[in-house]
This record gives structure tokens, C-alpha cells and sequence, in this order.
């Protein structure tokens, strides 16, 4: 969407990036209540999850997606959580 509004200043953009670092805070802040192991890096592989899905979104088919988004979510989880 962003690409639509070559003006880094543009209200649209703007709010995108205000939407994206929100985002990032709040999964870096539950990461680390979570004592996940490396909340940086969980936090940026679930950002970089998070675009790659919003730009295949129109070549996947949605039912598809909400089916494997669980299981793909609990195994970049699992991943990053301590087990005590």
C-alpha cells in the first residue's frame, strides 16, 4: 500500500510506519514478559513473517492461510520460548 504513496511524508505512510513500530513494540514487550530467549531477534523473525504474508496475501488463498498461520506461528514460537 505503502508504494502507492511515493511521499515518505504522506499521511498514509506515515501511519504505516506508525502502525509497524507499534506493532514491533508491542511483540518485543510480550516477548519479554514471555522471557523469551532472544526477544530481538524473535521479534524481528515475527515482523519479517508478518511482511511476507502481507505481500503474498494476494496469491495464497485466505482459507489456506488462516489454516497454516497456527501452526506456523506455534513453530516460530517454539522456537524462541524457554521451557522450564
Amino acid at each position: 500500500m505503502a508504494a502507492q504513496f511515493g511521499d515518505d511524508a504522506h499521511p498514509v505512510n506515515l501511519a504505516l510506519t506508525s502502525h509497524v513500530l507499534a506493532l514491533r513494540d508491542l511483540l518485543m514487550r510480550l516477548a519479554l514478559s514471555a522471557k523469551v530467549e532472544d526477544a530481538e531477534t524473535f521479534t524481528d523473525t515475527l515482523m519479517l513473517w508478518s511482511g511476507a504474508a502481507r505481500v503474498f496475501d494476494a496469491d495464497i488463498d485466505p482459507r489456506r492461510f488462516a489454516q497454516r498461520l497456527p501452526t506456523s506461528v506455534n513453530r516460530v514460537v517454539e522456537g524462541y520460548v524457554r521451557h522450564e
